[in-house]
């Protein structure tokens, strides 16, 4: 599985190329405890979904002050094409979201 990780550096519009079958995992800093959640949209229904298996928590005695779990969005595209997924980091009841990664994904 390919693995990309994603945080404030990362270009808000960027562009993967991925083989048909192939599944990626999308990994986004996490700001949940700031109140900020990632959601994910494509125009490709069942192209994304949020990953179940997260990674694991640090130990208890390791985790400092504003440690954050990463989100990772697992990608499969199962025809050639090219889609869109767009990432947004946002809390409940803002207008705008903090930050957004557009990700056009190019299959072949």
């Amino acid at each position: 599985m390919q693995r990309y990780r994603f945080d404030e550096r990362t270009p808000e519009q960027l562009e993967l190329h991925v083989p048909v079958g192939t599944q990626m995992a999308i990994e986004l800093q996490g700001l949940a405890t700031a109140g900020y959640e990632w959601s994910a949209r494509s125009d490709t229904p069942h192209l994304v979904a949020e990953d179940d298996n997260q990674p694991e928590a640090p130990e208890a005695a390791a985790i400092k002050a504003g440690t954050e779990r990463p989100v990772v969005f697992r990608i499969l595209p199962s025809r050639p094409g090219d889609f869109q997924v767009v990432f947004s980091l946002q809390r409940r009841g803002e207008a705008a979201p903090a930050r957004t990664h557009k990700v056009v994904i190019k299959s072949v």
